[in-house]
């Protein structure tokens, strides 16, 4: 822990509060190329100042997204609303405010398109958009003043390493972008007073060339750094071997740098080689390698795409051969555990209430259990995504273990009771009632079902995988659920993924890599549930066992919405009609029925939608210069 003078200490808090209006101003501005005007005397002061020049560093991790719900203007709750609730995996049974803005279309909606206006209305503080091209402002500040840093006046912070963490942030940045809109305009330094900020988009593969350099070059800092503490026996503070000391505290108490002061989901050389391997994934998909496509600003106009995939295997193997990570060995503890050797970046998070106006309490929390307000609903869509425990699908027929409609949960993937609330499923000490009984009768809904679909599912489940079961609606108990950027799991399906594309025959190089993800989950490997399923093994089975273990395995981890974009499958999966069950309850008995959601909770999708349209105040700021996404013209 850093010690100071009353004196020094003062100084650095009339800095500190100049630092924090300087960020307040930057951050504020609609214009995503604000000059960073006004502010040189600050910044000459903050960058001659190792602790202040680490502090403002720090502040950019905030402009990443950082929760799983938070989709939701203001007027509403910020966490009500999540990117699953576009895609087929779940619905918002009370229709909030922006999430049946995109449901309908109505994308270009100047406030309420949550993931695309450029508003500063949205929850959290600012969109996408904004708050991305803010994170690349502050990322440049710092990179642009690295050099002016006395760092040797600190030994606990070094340069080199402050600039791999803005490198990688930068990049970051530029990827949230990317798998957004396509190309965008790429900022790489400090604007000056006499900069034109009028400036065109980029070509997608420019975009991508930049994500990979300032990856390369982080990749080599991050492996040839280390930093010690001299003051504690050379105490490791970061090596390439096993990244940051987590207990290791940099700035002193009070400081500003958020959730990162302890190290805790700071860029290593492990998110370096896992960001590589997701945007290398993506760019080698379907949606960026349209065939005949001449549209440098939606994706690639040649080139070679199995070359692609080859790197993005490449980039996929090399952090698998870390041998620095591996499986949490239970699938259900992955959210929900201090620390795991899966998790490769996380957004740390401190114990949340299960009471109150918040995530938990007015979200994910059923009112059954003691909630006012539940919001995610999965889908029958998702639930039928669950093979039966031989690893049949539940339209495959024949002997052995098969699909029964009227025990639709029995000997069923375990996932599915580790993601989602079934009606039966013994949870928190009870069974769950989403059953109704016939209007005659004297209770005719159970404890978990109703007409108020605030309160109640629309689709007959809730979501088991956002809630941590020691909690409780309406009391004050406390428990972990982290917003994880990068876990292993993840990786061994990107590169199961990417070498099964390489070749005809790369299925079976992928298998050992999907074997590991099933027999964690208590699933069989993929020998054998193709002769389950009588299916012979080759590139187009291992390709469809591939995405739908992706959509099971990373469920409602901010990960379906740009798989379904990259694929290039919206119109497969979002514009079917999305479904839920209904239990009808008599006597003893259920009758399980599955059905059509209302108008009300379908979802529009056309295939330009595979790519967000550039909002038009944008356009109109920019005087025509910025481009449309083709199909968003007015």
């Amino acid at each position: 822990m850093l010690t100071f003078s009353s004196r020094t200490m003062k100084i650095n808090y009339i800095l500190l509060a100049i630092l924090i209006g300087v960020i307040a101003i930057v951050s504020c501005k609609k214009d995503f190329l604000q000059r960073d005007t006004g502010v040189d005397l600050a910044q000459e002061n903050i960058f001659a100042d190792p602790v202040l020049a680490g502090r403002y560093a720090d502040r950019t991790y905030n402009f990443r997204i950082d929760d799983y719900g938070g989709r939701v203007q203001a007027g509403g709750q910020p966490f009500r609303g999540s990117i699953g609730e576009l895609t087929d995996e779940s619905v918002s049974g009370s229709r909030v405010l922006g999430i049946p803005t995109m449901w309908e279309g109505d994308w270009l909606h100047p406030d309420r398109a949550i993931e695309i206006t450029t508003n500063n209305s949205t929850s959290r503080g600012l969109t996408p958009y904004v708050k991305l091209y803010a994170g690349i402002r502050n990322a440049n500040t710092v990179l642009q003043n690295l050099d002016k840093v006395p760092w040797e006046k600190e030994p606990k912070l070094n340069g080199k390493l402050v600039k791999a963490q803005m490198l990688w942030l930068r990049a970051y940045f530029y990827f949230e972008l990317l798998k957004r809109w396509g190309g965008v305009v790429i900022l790489d330094k400090v604007l000056s007073p006499a900069d034109n900020v009028n400036l065109p988009r980029n070509s997608y593969e420019e975009v991508m060339t930049l994500i990979e350099k300032d990856l390369d070059e982080a990749e080599q800092l991050f492996t040839n750094t280390t930093l010690t503490d001299p003051s504690q026996n050379n105490a490791v503070i970061y090596n390439s071997s096993k990244g940051w000391n987590p207990e290791f505290v940099i700035n002193p108490t009070g400081s500003i740098s958020g959730d990162v002061s302890n190290n805790n989901g700071r860029a290593d050389l492990g998110s370096t080689l896992a960001l590589r391997s997701r945007a290398l994934l993506y760019a080698a998909s379907d949606n960026y390698n349209r065939p005949g496509n001449t549209n440098a600003l939606i994706g690639y106009t040649d080139g070679n795409k199995t070359a692609r995939w080859q790197k993005a295997a490449d980039a996929a193997k090399k952090l698998i051969d870390m041998g620095r990570y591996s499986l949490q060995p239970r699938y259900q503890d992955i959210l929900e555990v201090a620390t795991s050797p899966e998790h490769i970046m996380i957004q740390i998070r401190g114990p949340r209430v299960g009471n109150g106006a918040n995530f938990f309490g007015s979200y994910v929390i059923p009112f059954g259990y003691g909630s006012n307000f539940n919001g995610v609903n999965p889908t029958q869509n998702h639930v039928d995504l669950y093979e039966m425990i031989n690893g049949k699908r539940i339209t495959d027929g024949g002997s052995g273990i098969t699909y029964d409609p009227q025990n639709p949960y029995a000997n069923r993937d375990p996932r599915l009771n580790h993601n989602v609330l079934v009606n039966g499923r013994v949870w928190k000490g009870r069974a769950v009632e989403a059953w109704r009984e016939p209007a005659s009768a004297a209770k005719p809904y159970g404890l978990d079902a109703g007409v108020d679909v605030n309160r109640y599912t629309v689709t007959g489940y809730y979501c088991r995988k956002m809630w941590p079961e020691q909690l409780t609606g309406n009391v004050t108990t406390t428990a972990l659920l982290h917003y994880i950027y990068f876990r292993y799991g993840e990786i061994l399906l990107n590169y199961a993924e990417a070498i099964n594309e390489v070749s005809p025959a790369g299925f079976a190089l992928a298998s050992p890599y999907i074997d590991q993800i099933r027999q964690r989950a208590g699933m069989p490997n993929v020998e054998l549930t193709m002769l389950a399923r009588g299916s012979a093994l080759n590139q187009s089975t291992m390709r469809e066992l591939i995405y739908n273990e992706r959509a099971v395995e990373l469920a409602f981890e901010d990960n379906r919405w740009w798989d379904i974009f990259r694929w290039k499958k919206g119109i497969e999966l979002i514009a079917q009609p999305m479904r839920g069950m209904d239990i009808l309850k008599q006597g003893s008995s259920l009758t399980f029925a599955p059905f059509v959601l209302s108008d009300l909770y379908q979802k529009k999708f056309e295939d330009h939608y595979h790519r967000y349209p550039i909002a038009q105040a944008e356009i109109n700021k920019s005087g025509g210069v910025l481009i449309q996404n083709p199909g968003w013209e007015r």
